[in-house]
């Protein structure tokens, strides 16, 4: 069996330029809230959502921590993906056709059950080169299967 057609295991690790990258665009968005013609007390408010959303993609996408967050992924042989969260647990997931694939940014967008999305950020830097251009090929060489979830 090839390294291609084995079982294919994501497991990215801290990414600095994912943090600086949500650090900036969420900073860009304080300083916007200056410039809004609105009282202070709804400046305040709309500051606090931004804040939380910092912290909310700090620690589900760059840190990996929290209960939101994906510490793995698996593709096994056939088509199906397995998600394995930070609390321990595992589910049976399908990927989206949503997901965006390219060589400086993949972001793998899952479908687990009928309503409920969960997103997976990779950059260069979160994962070795190997496994990046593994995924890609696997991603461009098969289409997104149906989850192998009964029922």
């Amino acid at each position: 069996m090839s390294p291609w057609e084995g079982p294919l295991r994501i497991e990215p690790g801290f990414s600095r330029r994912l943090g600086l990258y949500l650090v900036l665009s969420h900073g860009l968005g304080m300083s916007a809230l200056v410039g809004l013609p609105l009282a202070v007390p709804w400046r305040l408010a709309l500051g606090l959502l931004v804040v939380i959303s910092l912290v909310h993609g700090l620690r589900s996408q760059v840190l990996r921590r929290g209960g939101f967050a994906l510490r793995a992924a698996e593709l096994d042989p056939d088509g199906g993906w397995w998600l394995y969260t930070a609390k321990g647990g595992i589910q049976s997931a399908s990927l989206s056709r949503s997901s965006f694939v390219r060589p400086r940014l993949t972001v793998l967008n899952f479908s687990v059950g009928r309503f409920r999305r969960r997103t997976m950020i990779l950059l260069p830097d979160a994962l070795d080169g190997e496994t990046l251009r593994r995924l890609r090929v696997r991603l461009r060489i098969s289409p997104p299967q149906k989850s192998r979830r009964s029922g």
